[in-house]
């Protein structure tokens, strides 16, 4: 028998549970799948001769700690002989009759078990977690098949285990929003903004647009809600306003800036201030001028006189700014990214290039 953990370059993943039926099966994929499982299980109701069958069907010999997550003691340990890269969370209560019958009994079990392991998370670094949870927390379904997005309230779940384990999904929740990157996207209201918000929450950041929406509509935000399924987090300001722009820097941790509106105010005030470091500046080709030669590209001159209307010359005005910027602020990271008028629509076709009043760029 082969141990799961020969390969030194496997990547370690915490089982809590793993002894139960949910959790063997994880356990199995995790192997299959080329993963170290490290199984943590009290045995309260499971047993260990289900882990010899895993062996038995993985040929693998499986890491397995017969302790309590509540134990707060021993946990930690298992974080510091091992390199977790992710945890599969099964551990819990799950009789919903004796939920009822012992709810304190529940709540101290289910709730308590998942603040240890975030706080094992937090101290170790740990930054990936998938939680078993339950179709409970819907309470009484008002339509059948449930899905993702049947409420879930509080007050309608009929028992105290849905109940932990709904508490434990906004612990989850509130968690995960501290952790994520949170990245400022000025116009993101409009046209190119808005995609570049669905790709940001597809790649897991947090966007934050801010827009005055003068050729641009809130309406066009409802529409990436309904696209992705998140509530977006949106001021309706300019960013000539710097006393409101800096209250965002100070109430969330921006991790980076992709700009589609104005620079000036946010490039030069409030990344410094706040010690931002990363932005992508949604620049022109207009800064080009009358083309030397087709099609256009990055080796093209760019030179000022060149450039026939006042908007081409504003982006070759930013570019210089984020130019010179870069050389006072080595460190920082800055793109420029330079296109022509955007056409066509998400693929969903509930957004797409939408002006307020005349289409001046067309």
């Amino acid at each position: 028998m082969t141990a799961a953990t020969g390969d030194q370059k496997k990547q370690y993943v915490l089982v809590p549970g793993g002894a139960g039926f949910i959790g063997s099966h994880c356990v199995i994929e995790l192997i299959t799948a080329g993963y170290a499982p490290i199984i943590v299980d009290n045995e309260h109701n499971s047993s260990a001769g289900c882990l010899k069958r895993v062996e038995q069907i993985t040929g693998c010999q499986i890491i397995n700690y017969k302790i309590d997550c509540l134990d707060l003691e021993n946990l930690p340990n298992i974080f510091k002989k091992y390199l977790i890269y992710a945890i599969i969370n099964c551990a819990a209560l799950k009789s919903v009759g004796e939920s009822v019958q012992k709810p304190i009994l529940y709540y101290k079990n289910n709730v308590g078990c998942l603040l240890n392991l975030l706080t094992c998370m937090e101290e170790f670094n740990v930054k990936n977690f998938l939680f078993s949870s339950s179709a409970t927390v819907y309470g009484t379904p008002k339509y059948l098949p449930l899905d993702e997005k049947h409420p879930c309230i509080g007050d309608t779940i009929t028992n105290p285990y849905g109940k932990s384990k709904y508490i434990c999904e906004h612990i989850l929740k509130d968690t995960g929003d501290q952790k994520k990157q949170y990245v400022l996207v000025p116009g993101g209201a409009g046209f190119v903004g808005s995609h570049c918000v669905i790709e940001l929450i597809t790649g897991g950041y947090a966007p934050i647009v801010v827009d005055n929406e003068h050729n641009s509509s809130a309406e066009c935000l409802k529409r990436v809600e309904q696209i992705t399924r998140c509530q977006i987090i949106n001021y309706k300001i300019d960013c000539l306003d710097i006393e409101n722009l800096r209250n965002i820097f100070k109430k969330y941790l921006i991790y980076a800036i992709i700009n589609c509106a104005a620079l000036k105010s946010v490039g030069e005030s409030c990344m410094e201030e706040f010690n931002v470091k990363n932005i992508l500046f949604s620049s022109s080709a207009t800064v080009y001028g009358t083309p030397k030669y087709l099609s256009l590209d990055e080796k093209h001159p760019c030179i000022g006189d060149t450039i026939t209307n006042p908007y081409g010359k504003s982006k070759y005005i930013c570019e210089h700014i984020l130019k010179d910027t870069i050389v006072a602020h080595p460190e920082w990271n800055i793109i420029l990214l330079r296109y022509f008028n955007p056409v066509g629509a998400h693929k969903t076709g509930l957004i797409r290039e939408d002006p307020i009043g005349k289409p001046n760029n067309l």
